[in-house]
């Protein structure tokens, strides 16, 4: 039984809409993935990600954020963590059984010194697994195709470079070019495939103006960003909680399982 709408009302009682709604769908493929322990987080930010989807604390949770960190820490979701460049992990070789990184690499400028260090850190037989959006992802923004539908395609274009802006994307790459970088450092790809269909992507983008005023929200973080009655937090799940059990291999966010061969 898919498990995105567990994780989408779980997600609702935290964060904005539109967050929950690309959370929501990202942790329901990364649950079908067996996840050994020890288990690095990389890029674990302010444990958004990790209140929800680890139902004991993981190992270590690794971000470049100090200020992430502290709020990460109130939630007591990690073991362990640790404040470092993705791309010079402080780590021994060969510790970690699963690597897994959640909507990062994207924002990681120079990230081909990454995809090496985790190599380095797993175990044979280990795992990297993770998800990041693909630059697919402007044509399915909901208010860039309405642009688009009213021939406005230079202001939608215009949008979609603002979102890419807004949320950092400094390394956004295709399949094939992940998978390339992948196996140039000793990866095997078990599974590469697309989330995030063109129904739930307009959604996200339509409300994704609603999740700016919970910005405040995070700076004066206490465990969650919003804060929604029970009522709205139903009526939310049955407006959108079926957009992300849709599991359809299409969309604009993909996901890999690559594996260190033993």
């Amino acid at each position: 039984m898919p498990e995105g709408g567990r994780y989408f009302r779980a997600y609702l009682r935290i964060a904005p809409l539109a967050l929950a709604l690309w959370r929501a769908a990202e942790a329901q493929a990364i649950a079908r993935v067996e996840l050994p322990r020890p288990l690095l987080d990389l890029g674990c930010g302010f444990a958004e990600f990790g209140s929800v989807f680890f139902e004991e604390p993981a190992d270590v949770g690794l971000d470049i954020s100090r200020s992430d960190l502290r709020l990460a820490r109130r939630r007591s979701v990690y073991r362990h963590l640790v404040q470092s460049d993705g791309g010079v992990l402080p780590f021994r070789d060969g510790v970690f059984p699963t690597v897994l990184s959640v909507s990062v690499l994207e924002h990681i400028d120079g990230v081909e010194r990454v995809i090496p260090e985790v190599w380095r850190v797993l175990r044979p037989g280990g795992r990297f697994v993770f998800t990041t959006p693909e630059p697919e992802m402007g044509g399915l923004l909901f208010y860039q195709r309405l642009a688009a539908a009213l021939r406005l395609r230079p202001v939608g274009r215009a949008y979609g470079r603002t979102v890419d802006r807004f949320f950092h994307h400094v390394s956004v790459k295709t399949m094939e070019e992940w998978r390339s970088l992948l196996e140039n450092a000793g990866f095997r790809v078990v599974e590469a495939r697309r989330t995030i269909a063109p129904p739930l992507m307009a959604a996200f983008d339509l409300t994704l103006p609603g999740a700016l005023p919970s910005q405040l929200g995070r700076v004066l973080d206490r465990g969650r960003w919003v804060w929604r009655p029970p009522g709205v937090v139903a009526l939310c799940d049955r407006l959108f909680g079926r957009l992300v059990e849709d599991e359809r291999d299409e969309g604009c966010n993909l996901f890999f399982v690559a594996e260190r061969p033993a």
